[in-house]
């Protein structure tokens, strides 16, 4: 992790990913538009100013994370030497509203108000039904994006903020036609990736006594 001046390799690599997102961001496309107009053209420059450089062996993954707040809109990944799948987690769903007591006797006492299921083990309190219920499905179901070498990945908006991204710690990927009749094996490589961040004005700040 590196804050400040860039090594000469990845100043040209973080010019070059700028011009890329100004040139592309210019115009009301919003299809063509890899980094928003917050995250580019009103940027001060330098648009980057903190770089993390990792390193990856076939077998090793990324928890899924979203990055910090005390950097701004416009994450940006370069990916290098080996194609690897990256998977993308939709942010949850809202908590759902708390299911109307069905015995509001103020007799009762706490125990039976949260008591065992009826007809159950015994042993699952009776919220963690309610509980339950407000989970998706598919909320670790993720969305795959297939990042081949040279590829640069731009997160802004909901996939900067909300969406989770991270890569399976497995030695290979399996890529699956567009028709998905076929599927073929891909074994991964040695992979580098350069992530470059922009530090917000107000992260600066010592919010705690030193």
């Amino acid at each position: 992790m590196r804050f400040g001046d860039f090594p000469p390799w990845a100043a040209v690599l973080s010019e070059r990913v700028e011009a890329l997102a100004r040139r592309e961001g210019e115009g009301d496309d919003d299809d063509r538009r890899l980094m928003t107009s917050a995250a580019a053209s009103s940027r001060p420059a330098p648009m980057f100013d903190q770089m993390i450089l990792n390193s990856y062996l076939p077998g090793e993954g990324l928890r899924a994370h979203v990055d910090l707040d005390a950097f701004d809109d416009g994450v940006v990944v370069a990916s290098l030497e080996s194609a690897i799948m990256m998977d993308f987690y939709p942010p949850p769903p809202p908590d759902p509203a708390p299911a109307p007591d069905p015995n509001p006797n103020p007799n009762t006492n706490d125990d039976d108000a949260t008591g065992d299921i009826p007809g159950g083990d015994g042993d699952v309190p009776g919220n963690a039904t309610r509980r339950a219920r407000g989970k998706r499905d598919d909320d670790d179901v993720p969305i795959q994006v297939w990042l081949q070498p040279g590829d640069v990945l731009f997160l802004c908006e909901d996939a900067r903020w909300t969406w989770r991204h991270g890569i399976a710690a497995r030695s290979h990927d399996v890529l699956v036609s567009e028709d998905g009749e076929s599927a073929r094996r891909v074994e991964r490589g040695h992979r580098t990736s350069v992530t470059l961040r922009k530090m917000r004005h107000d992260a600066h700040e010592l919010r705690v006594a030193a």
